[in-house]
């Protein structure tokens, strides 16, 4: 983009931005329960008042939306990346929980229902700000020579983690290795702060596995990803439909003018001024007002300036402009837009769709006008209820000559006094009756809230059947809520999937290389180690979102399937089927509600899968955790049986006469060739029979459990590991 294409639309930007907030001004307005106010025919003013049905939807909404994290299924798109499908998957779910995104995607989700459109942004932390710089070896040179002047004066040395670790410890090590180090007064002080710093450096060389490393109050690190709201300041070329095809998008955002100055990532600030403040800040800062005479004057802490971040597709880059700036105060570089993901690195959220355009208006402003008018009918309802009391009609000609006029009144207005009206001749005062409530009114308000329910595409019986509808009714309106709210999720997984393999994207460029993080399984607490091998395949992610509404009759067939299959699953079959079932009634923390393998049963399943690897027959013995054993030893023939898979699919890539004319002898010929997969054949054997013999000791000693059925499937239990023509369509079809 040229200059004067840039500043065009940074203009446009400012116009586009007007026009959304007036089209939600109201709508922003109920939300914040501001109703305002109207005039009586007297004269008087009166609050509006309604129920804030505005609000109530947007709560349920986002509640029914996302209750909780979603869980994550990767499935690799290329063959050989099988292996890592659970690590990819659990990553996600890790960055998912320690991003806190169910708080972002909640604020997108609230977006999309006040602007039409809610948008995440995806990026890496060391792009959002330029604390993060990569050192040049002069740079390293001049901060090496400092440190050695602070150890040579006694102190102790911190090493940062993004420092040049080898460089640091050639460097530290020509000063410790030279001979006249010993003829410093402070030599054993300078040595050991010395030894202590290059072991720290020679750690971060061997194994550079970070924990999260985001400080409470600091904001993300600079080493890791981001997600983040950024809501209705996105902007793109407003003739296209699709925001990805639009040729930039314009991130408006505002930052402190002091945080602005101290970032290296950005240049040209000198004359940088600011062109708004936080008002709460500065009534706070200064309750008296700004004491400079043409209120000009901000206090520099509170200063705001509002700024263009450009994407542009065509180069690929990012630039930054100020407002009122014709100069860029960051240049354009491609170094914050990642290589491998598709388009932006921006997710649109759209609920509601007009044809031609890129989203319709959010579901909030269509029960805008309808909230409105009830703001009206239950103001009115209200004037007519204050002004409906009992009232007299007095013919003053027949009282006596004690009673006045503010005497009779005060004896009418009193409810507990002891009311004698005294008149000369007959009855003096006749009771006027209040008119009654116009029942059009309540007819309309029932109406009116039918139409928001009706726009708000819920169900108006969340809570149960209302006194009005018949429980039939009831169940039809729930069921129709449900289609509508499912099409809602529906559209929300297929936007977190391409968050997700966005993110993918990010880590798989910019890292971090390793990792070693925790995930939480039906067993209990499981750490997996995570390398940026893993992500460097493409993968087709899908969302499970849990559900906070599940359906009594969803429950009802779960249990009746679980009594059904009960009695045919083994222990530990039904064990994680239970888990499951757990989850869908909502129970948290399923994992505390397993017994695990003891540290010493684990010991045990693990030498034992050991012996078995090395050709070693192993004999179950009575009164051991035979579940337990059977888990433990089938996963092991799991492992064994993909190395085996792994072995014969490269035999049939290496050997046309396979690929020509398949021949299940000569597979299995090629296969006993091989040392490893030989004994995976053999170790998979010996604990196929070890895992018969838990099976009958468990039927010996009268435990639960079809001593004939097996946990996991048998992969080859008679040394078949498969026909040739099997393998080879396997292959062509990438399963």
């Amino acid at each position: 983009m040229t200059k004067e294409q840039i500043l065009s639309r940074i203009s446009l930007v400012e116009r586009q931005r007007e026009s959304r907030k007036s089209s939600v001004k109201e709508t922003l307005r109920m939300l914040a329960n501001d109703f305002g106010s109207t005039s009586q025919s007297d004269g008087t003013v009166v609050n509006l008042l309604a129920p804030n049905f505005v609000m109530s939807t947007r709560r349920r909404l986002i509640a029914q939306l996302y209750p909780s994290n979603p869980t994550f299924n990767c499935t690799p798109r290329i063959r050989g990346f099988e292996g890592r499908a659970k690590v990819v998957s659990s990553l996600l779910d890790y960055y998912w929980r320690e991003l806190n995104v169910l708080d972002v995607m909640r604020r997108v989700i609230d977006d999309t229902l006040i602007y039409g459109y809610g948008v995440v942004k995806i990026g890496m932390g060391s792009f959002i700000t330029g604390n993060k710089t990569i050192e040049t070896e002069e740079e390293a040179f001049t901060r090496i020579d400092g440190e050695h002047e602070d150890f040579l004066s006694g102190d102790s040395v911190k090493v940062d983690i993004n420092d040049s670790h080898a460089i640091d410890l050639e460097a530290h090590m020509q000063i410790l290795n030279d001979p006249s180090l010993l003829e410093h007064p402070d030599a054993s002080i300078i040595i050991f702060n010395m030894n202590e710093h290059v072991e720290e450096h020679q750690e971060y060389l061997q194994d550079p596995v970070p924990d999260f490393p985001t400080e409470v109050g600091r904001g993300p690190s600079y080493d890791w990803p981001f997600m983040e709201s950024v809501g209705p300041d996105v902007y793109w070329d407003p003739m296209v439909v699709n925001p990805q095809d639009s040729a930039y998008i314009i991130h408006r955002v505002k930052k402190r003018l002091l945080d602005i100055k101290d970032d290296p990532l950005y240049k040209n600030t000198g004359d940088l001024n600011a062109d708004s403040y936080n008002e709460e800040e500065l009534e706070a800062y200064s309750p008296n007002g700004i004491e400079d005479e043409d209120n000009t004057y901000i206090p520099d802490e509170l200063a705001v300036v509002t700024l263009y971040e450009i994407w542009d597709a065509e180069t690929k880059t990012v630039s930054t402009y100020a407002k009122d700036q014709e100069t860029a105060i960051r240049s354009a570089s491609s170094d914050a837009w990642p290589n491998h993901i598709e388009g932006f690195p921006f997710e649109w959220l759209v609920f509601t769709e007009i044809s031609e355009e890129t989203h319709g208006p959010g579901i909030l402003e269509y029960i805008k006008w309808p909230q409105k008018f009830l703001m009206r009918l239950y103001s009115e309802l209200a004037t007519h209820s204050d002004r409906s009391s009992v009232k007299f009609e007095i013919d003053e000609n027949r009282l006596s000559p004690r009673e006045t006029h503010n005497s009779v009144e005060n004896k009418l207005a009193e409810p507990t006094s002891h009311v004698g009206i005294f008149t000369t001749d007959g009855p003096a005062i006749n009771t006027i009756i209040p008119p009654p409530i116009d029942q059009s009114k309540l007819m309309l308000i029932q109406l009116l809230q039918g139409v928001i329910f009706e726009n708000s595409i819920v169900s108006s019986n969340v809570g149960g059947v209302s006194s009005s509808e018949t429980a039939t009714q009831a169940s039809i309106l729930a069921s129709a809520a449900n289609i509508n709210i499912g099409d809602m999720v529906e559209r929300l997984n297929r936007m977190q999937s391409k968050v997700a393999n966005k993110l993918l994207g990010v880590v798989r460029e910019y890292g971090p290389e390793k990792q070693v993080f925790y995930i939480v399984t039906p067993n209990g607490q499981e750490w997996l180690n995570y390398n940026i091998n893993d992500v460097q395949a493409s993968w087709q992610v899908e969302v499970d979102m849990p559900s906070p509404f599940e359906s009594q009759t969803a429950k009802q067939e779960w249990l009746n399937m679980f009594h059904v299959f009960s009695p045919i699953m083994d222990p530990v079959g039904r064990q994680n089927f239970m888990l499951e079932g757990m989850k869908r009634f909502g129970i948290k923390n399923t994992e505390l509600y397993v017994e695990k393998p003891s540290i010493e049963t684990q010991s045990n399943i693990h030498s034992e899968n050991s012996l078995l690897h090395l050709g070693q027959p192993v004999q179950a013995r009575q009164g051991e955790q035979h579940v337990e054993h059977i888990e433990g030893h089938s996963m092991a023939i799991q492992e064994w049986s993909k190395l085996v898979m792994q072995v014969m699919e490269q035999m049939v890539q290496s050997n046309p006469e396979l690929q020509n004319n398949p021949d299940e002898e000569m597979m299995m010929g090629l296969v006993m060739q091989d040392e490893n997969a030989r004994k995976a054949v053999t170790s998979t054997q010996l604990a196929q029979k070890h895992i018969e013999e838990h099976q009958q000791l468990m039927q010996n000693e009268g435990l639960e459990g079809d001593p004939t059925r097996r946990r996991q499937a048998v992969p080859f239990p008679t040394g078949n590991v498969g026909r040739t023509e099997s393998i080879m369509s396997n292959q062509q079809q990438g399963t």
